[in-house]
């Protein structure tokens, strides 16, 4: 019995981080970015992991790599929400009203998805299919047209509020 326990458990955590190498492999895939784009979409980033990626990419010039991100207004004036500090470095940070979904990543043409993006260190990530990304691509599109980006001015103002 102790043995099959001991099998038992040893298997679910191979499991667990089978998972979360799709995580290390996202941001992987993130660092070297080679086509140009990265697209997040995630209720809020708490992680900061995560975060940093994301603001590395934007930032390094020699790549010049487009990030957009979309999450949801509600969580973004959470105190340990890292949105608003993205947008201070000028990161596109458009808000929606949506229930919050799945985090998705759009790296290139390579797609991602897990129920804690952003919320937690190392989600439980999965890949996504040629043709969820295509549907994703097409809601991006309309959201960052009809959405407005929240400026640099707006997100020292939020970051006032949320840290008195």
């Amino acid at each position: 019995m102790k043995y099959a326990l001991a099998a038992f458990a040893l298997l679910s955590v191979s499991a667990a981080q089978a998972q979360n190498t799709e995580y290390q492999k996202m941001l992987e895939t993130m660092q070297s970015s080679t086509q140009g784009r990265v697209l997040v979409f995630a209720p809020s980033v708490f992680d900061i992991n995560l975060a940093n990626m994301i603001r590395q990419t934007y930032l390094d010039s020699v790549r010049r790599t487009s990030v957009k991100i979309v999450s949801i207004q509600y969580y973004n004036y959470l105190a340990k929400s890292t949105i608003l500090s993205l947008a201070m470095v000028n990161v596109p940070v458009y808000e929606v009203q949506t229930p919050p979904a799945d985090g998705i990543v759009i790296v290139d043409n390579l797609g991602w998805k897990g129920r804690n993006l952003g919320k937690i260190q190392n989600p439980n990530m999965q890949r996504m299919t040629p043709q969820e990304i295509n549907a994703v691509l097409g809601w991006f599109k309309n959201v960052t047209a009809n959405n407005r980006r929240i400026t640099q001015y707006e997100a020292l103002n939020r970051l006032k509020q949320v840290l008195k």
